[in-house]
């Protein structure tokens, strides 16, 4: 159906933004399972980073062309996430609260995507041994600083940029041929079922790490007794940990085009977008909605999510998207 199309990192990107709405549509519900629990703190292990590196593989025409074009939306998509907050707030409270610089929401993404772009574009010509050690640096060190990390988002977007700017540097279809061992998807699903399985026996000591992964917090919020020493040890290993997750389950994905499902897989920004605004009317409209969530968490959640996904991949939510992310665009 679609000719050129990496379908496996497709199919991965796809697997992120579900697990992206999941990890938003659980976070109120996860202390009423703890399968549930242990599922949110897993997804959380390689989410982020993963989302963010096949960001950068998907960067290279953007960044080579010098297209502020396809740039700028994403600043404008920050801003409009920002009163679909608000809304939600002033109909559940009749409270009007407008934060144009917070990225403490899901929106944190797209202004962060705008800076990684502008970034990667700026220094596209630097020595990228250079750049990618610089910012590996500052992704350790920018842990000792306890400022409002929300502000623009901007500790996250220095914690993940080398994600980024790895796979702006690296080529996708090399990645996925390298991945293309029979023997590498054993050794990945192994990986990916030991994974879960620590996660399941070593919730309770696993579970404060799970900011650590989120890259918005400070160190001494983690541990304030040894965070001057180990922050950066820290960091390393989450940054070891996502890599090693997301490569394994990358590995794992069907690489061959899949009716409806590689469909869903091209439209993953109008899930970004709309995925909490639509749960959050949900919840004010459906008054048994929460209930009904309450009673099995674990599989409600699951199917809350998928249906938000389909929902939120539909035409009434692709177009306007597609709109604003051409907005700038005068021809092609």
């Amino acid at each position: 159906m679609y000719q050129g199309r990496n379908f496996k990192l497709d199919h991965f990107k796809l697997f992120l933004i579900f697990c992206v709405v999941l990890g938003h549509i659980c976070s109120a519900y996860v202390r009423h399972s703890y399968i549930l629990e242990c599922l949110w703190l897993w997804v959380y292990l390689f989410h982020i980073p993963g989302f963010v590196f096949v960001s950068g593989l998907f960067s290279k025409s953007i960044v080579q062309g010098n297209r502020w074009d396809k740039i700028l939306p994403y600043l404008l998509l920050f801003i409009v996430m920002g009163f679909l907050d608000s809304w939600i707030i002033w109909i559940e409270n009749h409270t009007l609260l407008i934060n144009f610089f917070s990225g403490n929401s899901v929106r944190w993404y797209a202004i962060s995507t705008f800076f990684w772009y502008s970034i990667t574009i700026v220094l596209k010509k630097a020595h990228a041994l250079w750049v990618m050690l610089i910012s590996f640096f500052l992704s350790l060190i920018v842990g000792y600083f306890p400022w409002n990390s929300h502000f623009l988002a901007w500790m996250r977007t220095i914690v993940f940029f080398p994600f980024f700017y790895a796979g702006y540097l690296l080529d996708s279809n090399k990645i996925t041929k390298l991945l293309g061992s029979t023997k590498l998807r054993i050794a990945s699903a192994a990986i990916v079922v030991f994974s879960l399985a620590l996660v399941y026996f070593e919730f309770d000591n696993l579970e404060k790490w799970r900011d650590l992964f989120r890259g918005c917090v400070a160190y001494s919020n983690i541990d304030e007794v040894t965070n001057a020493l180990f922050g950066p040890l820290w960091r390393i290993a989450a940054f070891l940990t996502s890599g090693v997750l997301a490569l394994s389950i990358l590995t794992c994905i069907p690489g061959k085009e899949l009716p409806f499902v590689s469909v869903l897989s091209r439209k993953t920004l109008p899930v970004y977008t709309f995925h909490t605004f639509v749960f959050n009317l949900f919840l004010i409209l459906i008054n048994s909605l929460n209930n009904w969530i309450l009673e099995k968490p674990l599989w409600h959640c699951l199917w809350i999510s998928l249906v938000l996904l389909c929902i939120c991949s539909s035409p009434i939510f692709d177009w306007p998207i597609r709109k604003l992310m051409r907005l700038f665009i005068k021809h092609e």
